[in-house]
Parts: structure tokens; C-alpha cells; sequence
């Protein structure tokens, strides 16, 4: 048994399938995407403070300013994570 479509029910398909992988792949792009890194001094200015301020609010908050630690040193780079930061300003 053969079902035969209009053409017009087969681009209406296409559309809608289009649209459904459109926002699969928008939805997997957003979850594997990195987040935008900015260094301790650029955080700082955000923020209003110094970059020592900037670390100790880092060190006691990393819930609030999520970083991340570039080196093994003590004194090692910190890279904030500016979504977040931009969401702690509001």
C-alpha cells in the first residue's frame, strides 16, 4: 500500500523536520560549548576591586566567581568565567 503526499504536505514535512534539527544542534552546541574566559585583572575592573581583592573573593566564594587555575604555582593564573560574573553583578 503506497501513500502518495502532495508536494505541498512534503515541504511541510521538511520544514518541520528542519526546525526540530535547527534546534537539536542549537541545543547541543549550547551544552558543549566553552565558557568565555577573562583574566583576574579584567574580573577585577568588572567588578570595582583589585585582582588581590579579585583572589580572595575567588578563594572564598568559587561558588559565586567560578574560575579556573592556569599553572601548579601558588601565584598561578586565575581565568574567571565572565557569564557568571556578569550574572553576580545584576
Amino acid at each position: 500500500m503506497e501513500l502518495e503526499l502532495s508536494q505541498r504536505n512534503l515541504d511541510y514535512i521538511v520544514q518541520q523536520l528542519r526546525l526540530a534539527l535547527r534546534k537539536d544542534i542549537k541545543a547541543m552546541l549550547a551544552d558543549t560549548q566553552q565558557p568565555d574566559f577573562i583574566t583576574t585583572a579584567e574580573a577585577a575592573i568588572m567588578r570595582g576591586v583589585s585582582t588581590a581583592r579579585m583572589r580572595q573573593l575567588a578563594r572564598k566564594h568559587p561558588e559565586l566567581y567560578p574560575h579556573t587555575k592556569t599553572g601548579d604555582s601558588k601565584q598561578a593564573t586565575l581565568l574567571f568565567d565572565r557569564n557568571a560574573l556578569l550574572r553576580t553583578l545584576k
